[in-house]
């Protein structure tokens, strides 16, 4: 087996990675000392033990592209896509989501055209939703305080990375869009997502397409802590092209690990409720629980016209509490 390895050249640096083997990503000074440490990388990947050195010379005869190479900051996304896409995901997931105004706004499920989705409105409500969730589809049942019932597959009940790349394959909002509820135990369906894999972790090249640096300009936004008080690197994202649908725009890599400690999706398109918001924002905060790397709690930020021409913002911050991992969960539990 052969495995590509890019390598891309800088003003300052190279850096280095393999599509095809999660998390293995380098960079150096040169040419030379990037491929000396992607190949210290791959040996120590554990799937690559047995090609590294048919797979490195393959790579390394290739002449380098005369493309721009990543910076910094773009190395430290890349690296933390990387490792991300390597995580173990829990196959069910049960947890309760308490969610309270901040400035004024309040959060509300609603169903629209057999769609369930979350409806920022005015008021201090608070909200309490018990959620169940199942990787394989993105499949989630609701109950909220009320004891009403919802079905959804939409990213924001979704708290693993799997949630992550869903809202960024297919967006984080989308009022508009028609989205599946449920799917059927029994084999009725309506389009989904992507589904994620039934063992192991997604493709790494499934991530480079919908989040990778040919669709975000990275640019390194100084040091800052994660909420769980490890130092961080903030980044600012921008859509290279399409940014309806590539929403990510800021985030956090945690330095000690190397992984997302913080998402930020903002959707802008006036067909999100029209002259309603000119703005909102869904800021997922993430750490380890139990051994899983998964979101913890968030805000929603939501950002109202007032005359004449001003805004207004207001949020909404939520916890995930309680959080159990499960084995299994009946289908039936997810069937409207």
């Amino acid at each position: 087996m052969e495995y590509l390895v890019i390598v891309e050249r800088g003003e300052r640096n190279c850096s280095a990675y393999v599509p095809d083997l999660p998390g293995c990503v380098v960079t150096g000074k040169t040419f030379e000392e990037t491929s000396k440490n992607i190949r210290e990388a791959m040996l120590w990947h554990r799937s690559a033990l047995r090609t590294i050195l048919a797979a490195l010379l393959a790579a390394l005869l290739v002449a380098p592209s005369p493309a721009p190479c990543l910076d910094d900051a773009t190395a430290l996304y890349v690296s933390a896509v990387g490792t991300m896409t390597g995580l173990k995901e829990p196959p069910y997931i049960a947890y309760r989501l308490e969610g309270q105004s901040d400035m004024g706004m309040e959060i509300r499920l609603v169903r629209d055209n057999g769609v369930v989705w979350i409806r920022p409105a005015k008021g201090t409500a608070g909200t309490v939703w018990y959620v169940l969730h199942r990787r394989r589809d993105f499949a989630n049942a609701i109950v909220d305080q009320n004891k009403e019932q919802y079905y959804s597959n939409r990213s924001f009940f979704d708290p693993t990375w799997y949630g992550a790349f869903h809202a960024l394959h297919d967006g984080m909002f989308f009022w508009y869009q028609q989205t599946q509820t449920q799917p059927s135990p029994k084999g009725i369906t309506t389009p989904a997502p992507s589904p994620s894999p039934e063992n192991g972790p997604l493709s790494t090249i499934a991530f480079v397409r919908v989040m990778g640096p040919q669709v975000y300009v990275v640019r390194d936004a100084g040091e800052t802590r994660c909420e769980n008080g490890d130092a961080g690197r903030a980044l600012q994202l921008t859509a290279r092209t399409s940014p309806e649908s590539h929403q990510l725009t800021n985030a956090i890599v945690d330095l000690q690990s190397t992984r997302f400690c913080m998402l930020r999706f903002t959707e802008t398109n006036d067909n999100y409720r029209a002259a309603l918001t000119t703005s909102i924002s869904v800021e997922q905060h993430y750490g380890d629980v139990d051994g899983y790397w998964v979101q913890t709690d968030g805000v929603v930020y939501d950002d109202w016209p007032e005359a004449p021409f001003g805004t207004s913002r207001v949020s909404w911050r939520y916890r995930l509490l309680g959080m159990t991992f499960l084995d299994s969960i009946p289908d039936d539990v997810f069937v409207p």
